[in-house]
């Protein structure tokens, strides 16, 4: 059951609307743009970055990690999901080589996400919203996606992405 809220998860982070007069997904427009920087970095391992400790933390719950897993969605982009146990509830990060040109295009697609000030310190840009956050560290977009949890305002994204950012 892991698999299909990961992928969930990840959907969430990578896309913001196919339909009919809409923006293309962020991974169509962004594959030209990142393919050879994907070919010739590693993405750290996302599982290494945050623990399930610190997660559980951030939700207020217990919570294991899956991965990392390997995805179709951008190039070279890696996902460690962290779940609740018998819930629909997940906490995606996602790693993969970027540079502030995608970050931009990701930014625009994003719609209601807004750029976030107390982010500043863990990246080069960030922006986001209670239940996702995107941080451009260097040559890395890192993603926090929440589903299912009750988090209340962005504090939990925060604290996984200041995690996460540490340490890439």
């Amino acid at each position: 059951m892991r698999r299909p809220l990961i992928a969930a998860a990840v959907a969430v982070a990578a896309l913001t609307g196919c339909g009919e007069g809409s923006p293309a997904p962020a991974g169509h427009q962004a594959h030209a743009a990142t393919d050879s920087q994907a070919a010739t970095v590693a993405t750290p391992n996302p599982c290494d970055l945050v623990t399930a400790a610190e997660v559980g933390t951030a939700v207020k719950a217990t919570v294991t990690a899956a991965g990392p897993e390997d995805h179709n969605g951008l190039p070279g982009q890696r996902t460690c999901g962290y779940s609740e146990k018998d819930t629909a509830h997940v906490l995606s990060v996602a790693v993969w080589p970027a540079d502030a040109a995608l970050y931009e295009r990701m930014k625009a697609q994003a719609g209601a996400a807004a750029p976030m000030s107390d982010l500043g310190d863990l990246g080069e840009k960030a922006f986001g919203d209670p239940r996702y956050v995107a941080v451009l560290k260097g040559q890395w977009m890192i993603n926090v996606v929440i589903v299912g949890f009750d988090v209340t305002g962005t504090a939990p994204a925060v604290a996984v992405a200041r995690a996460a950012t540490s340490r890439i």
